[in-house]
């Protein structure tokens, strides 16, 4: 078997990138937590707004007194939570806050089905369902495409992380809203209850990502991340110890940094410093022999290997040929005793 000393890195970061596997970077972002909460959030906030003005379409003017008369309302009881200091307004307020979701949760546990909806998709369960639905397509697509064994990892990996996450959020949105609103009712009594439900969502997600984060750190990493990289590894060894495969590797990876998705993909600059180390290696390769061939006797390179004839090397449309047809027989096995399956999936 021969072994041809490519970097192993740069052969490894290429084939991660033409498997779709993460080389340096992680999918979990905080910034895409806030954008995509604060979408469904502004969503069900518009419809509340929408509801007001229908129902207040026929006086409009005294929906708006009645809202200032609140609002006035409100702030002689936010003054009435101020204590000595900070700390005392926040211990007031959270009291308060606690004695307003008991008496919500009464309300929703005498209600209707409806009004327990509601409730639910306003608390934590809300959150826990939205981070369900993000988690969902990871796991129908683990069972689809790896079978029912990794899916099942998959599930209690997912499983496990909502349960963080939702646990996270509901600690952190806890304290954020009790300091949120202590904060808005010093500045401007009145508008303590909002700035405290902003707070508390931005706590409860901040506090959400990193608990989400570490239960990742335990659960390891998703099943379909582990096979890509499994994948891009023996990717990286078969070429390795059959060069004759560096071609189609490298052309799968040159397609994928010249698609339109490479731009968004925060690993294309790690990937195309690898394609170019290698790409740099295969030219010095490439002049080593041709200065070799040159300083043969014409007499005698017609004796030589195929493979040592440079302007050959070019045209070898039969070895071509043959690996095409080599992965047309493969493509879709998973028998790794047949042949190299797995470079039929950069084929």
């Amino acid at each position: 078997m021969t072994y041809v000393n490519y970097n192993m890195t740069n052969l490894q970061n290429v084939a991660k990138y033409t498997t779709g596997a993460a080389i340096n970077h992680t999918d979990v972002s905080f910034a895409d937590g806030v954008i995509g909460y604060g979408v469904l959030m502004g969503g069900a906030k518009a419809i509340q707004g929408g509801r007001w003005l229908i129902k207040n379409r026929k006086d409009y003017k005294g929906a708006i007194n009645r809202a200032k008369a609140n609002f006035q309302k409100n702030a002689a009881f936010e003054r009435s939570l101020k204590g000595k200091n900070f700390y005392e307004t926040v211990k007031n307020t959270a009291r308060h806050q606690k004695a307003v979701q008991q008496a919500s949760a009464a309300a929703a546990a005498n209600g209707g089905k409806l009004a327990k909806a509601g409730k639910f998709m306003g608390g934590n369960g809300g959150f826990a369902a939205i981070s369900l639905a993000c988690e969902a397509p990871n796991i129908y697509k683990t069972y689809k495409e790896l079978g029912a064994d990794r899916g099942h990892k998959q599930l209690l990996k997912s499983a496990a992380i909502v349960g963080a996450e939702t646990a996270g959020y509901a600690i952190g949105a806890k304290a954020g809203a009790a300091a949120g609103a202590a904060i808005g009712t010093a500045i401007c009594p009145g508008i303590g209850t909002a700035v405290g439900a902003v707070a508390g969502v931005l706590t409860g997600l901040a506090c959400s990502w990193l608990a989400g984060k570490g239960m990742r750190a335990i659960v390891g990493k998703d099943e379909l991340q582990k096979a890509k990289e499994d994948q891009a590894r023996r990717i990286a060894l078969q070429v390795s110890t059959h060069p004759e495969y560096l071609d189609k590797v490298m052309a799968k990876a040159g397609d994928k940094l010249l698609s339109e998705d490479a731009e968004a993909n925060p690993d294309t600059q790690i990937a195309l410093q690898a394609f170019r180390n290698i790409a740099a290696g295969l030219e010095e390769d490439e002049e080593e022999a041709s200065q070799e061939y040159a300083e043969v006797p014409e007499g005698e390179r017609a004796a030589l290997p195929r493979s040592e004839k440079p302007e050959e090397q070019r045209k070898q449309n039969d070895l071509d040929k043959h690996i095409d047809n080599f992965i047309a027989n493969i493509n879709g096995s998973t028998t790794s005793g047949i042949g190299y399956p797995f470079i039929a999936g950069i084929a």
